[in-house]
């Protein structure tokens, strides 16, 4: 109930406001607000009050008040503030923006199952049905872990996730240099995978490839897009420069692209969804080794079908990633069912940006590399576990036989560079690429 006090208040505020819109007001006066560039009619040319271009002088007829640009908000003590928002009402805050939904990947649901998550407002946004994987929207308002939590209780025999996001395991390229800083071409090698061109089939999930770069003639065997739906296609410059690494450590060996990566606002990036299809698209290309050069979080979708190839007798090389030794470890590296790899510089001294961690198994040079990532562009330097991979890669393709062994026996020749034994910073040692690779060998 208003008192008589706080009424007189705000009848003296009214007043005070009509006192002064009355004296703005008072008489014909008006300001100029239209846009044709002043207030030409207030009095004609030669008549009484208007001078000779027909500009009033203020003397008679109408009068025009110059009030300047709009204040906009004007200052005032907080008292007066909640007094005038007392009096007419406060502007309401601008209302939030309604949250993202969340973004998730399952494998294996049952129709069923996926009836349900529709029910329950659970929105499917792409499927990979040769490999049971399908890619969700929870339901509105719900955030990632509520949404997730959901989905697992509505479908108890799927195994569901976050639709998370993997970084291509690199530094940044460096200066363009002149063709003729880059470093020499191969040497022919020796019978076996250095000579042979009908060599090993090795997985490259990653960007797309330059397939017409001149140094990958007669390598791509194939090249496949697995990005999902409305997703933009990814510069090719990291996959074509580590394909230039497996092609330069191995010549005879012939890769299978999986191209798995988007352009998304801050660069290359690939989701779960995308990687856990390049990861069951594997076994069906023919590949029994593959190159992994990328890094993110766990993830049990990403987990499962990795693991699931490796069973089926594929090896996963993966890049141990660039984000120092204090890190935590990073997948699909810090995985058992992969040989994690970490980087060395030309001389075999750790990088500094490395990742290291009881998950290393190999070692090998990935700092200051000289690679031209497309036809007809200039080298570049490169530097990442992205690049010392592929060594591994090349290394294990040109051992004979196949199978898990394979690993072992490659441990027996790498160069013991840290405490003896496996260690973390260069698990059993720094591979060497093949003899028959002059380039790699010299850093190129």
């Amino acid at each position: 109930m208003t008192t008589g006090a706080e009424w007189w208040r705000r009848a003296a505020l009214l007043l005070a406001a009509a006192a002064v819109a009355a004296a703005l007001g008072s008489g014909p006066a008006r300001a100029d607000d239209d846009d044709d560039g002043g207030g030409g009619s207030a009095g004609a040319a030669g008549a009484p009050g208007g001078g000779p271009s027909g500009e009033g002088d203020g003397s008679t007829g109408a009068r025009r008040f110059d009030l300047g640009p709009n204040p906009g908000r004007i200052p005032m003590p907080p008292a007066w503030e909640r007094r005038l928002e007392r009096l007419f009402g406060a502007n309401p805050p601008p209302r939030p923006a309604p949250p993202a939904r969340a973004d998730l990947v399952a494998l294996g649901l049952a129709p069923e199952a996926l009836a349900r998550l529709r029910q329950q407002g659970f929105v499917p946004v792409a499927s990979r049905d040769a490999a049971g994987l399908v890619r969700l929207q929870g339901p509105a308002g719900l955030g990632p872990t509520a949404a997730l939590a959901r989905l697992r209780s509505l479908a108890p025999g799927a195994i569901a996730a976050r639709n998370d996001r993997y970084r291509l395991a690199r530094d940044e390229a460096g200066t363009a240099e002149t063709a003729a800083e880059a470093a020499p071409a191969p040497h022919p090698g020796p019978a076996g995978i250095c000579g042979d061109a009908g060599g090993p089939l090795v997985a490259l999930i990653d960007t797309g490839v330059d397939a017409s770069h001149p140094e990958l003639e007669g390598r791509i065997a194939r090249q496949e897009t697995l990005r999902g739906p409305g997703r933009r296609p990814a510069r090719t410059a990291h996959g074509t420069a580590v394909a230039l690494r497996l092609a330069g450590a191995a010549p005879g060996l012939r890769i299978a692209v999986l191209d798995a990566f988007h352009l998304g606002p801050d660069g290359e990036a690939a989701d779960a969804f995308d990687i856990a299809a390049a990861l069951a698209r594997i076994g069906q290309t023919g590949a029994r080794l593959a190159n992994v050069s990328f890094v993110g979080p766990a993830n049990e979708v990403v987990d499962r079908l990795g693991a699931q190839a490796a069973a089926e007798g594929v090896v996963f090389v993966a890049a141990a990633g660039n984000d120092g030794p204090r890190a935590r470890p990073l997948y699909p590296a810090a995985y058992p069912w992969t040989v994690a790899v970490s980087a060395v510089d030309a001389q075999g001294r750790p990088w500094p940006r490395s990742a290291t961690g009881p998950h290393i198994v190999f070692a090998a040079h990935g700092v200051e590399l000289r690679l031209q990532p497309a036809a007809a562009a200039p080298p570049r330097r490169w530097s990442g576990t992205s690049f010392a991979a592929p060594l591994v890669t090349a290394a294990i393709a040109a051992l004979p036989g196949t199978g898990g062994d394979l690993v072992g026996r490659l441990a027996a020749q790498a160069r013991d560079a840290g405490a003896p034994g496996r260690d973390p910073v260069f698990g059993w040692g720094i591979v060497e690429p093949p003899a028959c690779s002059a380039r790699v060998a010299a850093g190129g």
